[in-house]
């Protein structure tokens, strides 16, 4: 069972979020539902969840023209939870490394928010320190990922041949040209699911994101926020269900925020993270 939501603009005060990749609602934010087999003698898994392909294209006269780039930043809370059909206890779902190294602890308001972005590799050293979608840096001095100008003005659908080959998450920012204006978009590729054997677990919950567009700092210019949209899924019997995208008034959200907090002030591997502002 595929579904998705039509293809939209969504305008914020700094730029504008656009779903669909080329214009086709099949990339741009649909939901997944689909039977994977593995190895001879393992059951079939379910594997359930969502794809957002989304690109941001700054306002060239919200920006303020010391700005070179602008970035995506992701959070995300996810509320997923297993349960076994005998009616045993509810496991929450486990995460890759590092996950939640950097969410909201509980008892605090938004908590459970976090950034969304690989900090840990399987050894658990650190090989990113970047909060920005798809970016992977250790210092300020690293270069940002942006379009390859030689390649042109990328489509938005980023498993276009050239923009990342169709990887599950992928993305980059976007950069100046030498006219002045930015050339293309920022993009931002996810598709977050969840796999379990139907024949043993049930699942529930769900995953709630919210996407900041982040205009970043120069020597002369702080960074600044340029609005943000969220999105989400939620699972039922039936299958998975989309939460609508939609414009944060004067985002980013106080949830976003608390997470971008909360990120500023864990250090990993002995050392402080990018910040954000």
């Amino acid at each position: 069972m595929t579904n998705a939501q039509p293809v939209q603009n969504f305008q914020v005060q700094g730029g504008n979020f656009w779903i669909g990749g080329n214009g086709s609602p099949k990339t741009g934010f649909i939901t997944i539902d689909k039977t994977v087999t593995g190895k001879p003698g393992t059951p079939p898994m379910r594997e359930v969840g969502a794809q957002i392909e989304i690109a941001f294209t700054p306002d060239r006269g919200a920006v303020h023209r010391e700005i070179q780039t602008v970035s995506l930043v992701q959070v995300v809370l996810d509320t997923v939870r297993l349960a076994t059909l005998a009616g045993g206890a509810v496991v929450p779902r486990q995460h890759n490394i590092g996950y939640g190294t950097f969410a909201v602890p509980n008892g605090q308001p938004h908590q459970d928010w976090t950034i969304d972005q690989d900090v840990f590799d399987k050894a658990g050293a650190v090989r990113n320190r970047d909060p920005r979608y798809a970016q992977n840096r250790l210092t300020d001095k690293d270069k940002i990922s942006t379009e390859d100008p030689k390649k042109g003005v990328q489509q938005t659908d980023v498993s276009y041949p050239g923009s990342g080959g169709g990887r599950p998450s992928h993305g980059f920012s976007v950069g100046r040209g030498t006219d002045g204006g930015f050339k293309g978009s920022a993009l931002l590729r996810d598709q977050p699911t969840v796999k379990y054997d139907p024949a043993v677990d049930t699942a529930a919950g769900g995953m709630s994101f919210e996407i900041a567009a982040l205009a970043d700092p120069t020597a002369r210019q702080p960074a600044q926020w340029l609005g943000s949209v969220t999105w989400g899924f939620t699972l039922a019997p039936a299958g998975p269900v989309l939460v609508p995208i939609a414009v944060v008034a004067g985002g980013p959200s106080p949830a976003f925020l608390a997470a971008a907090a909360q990120w500023n002030a864990t250090p990993a591997g002995g050392a402080p993270m990018l910040p954000l502002p």
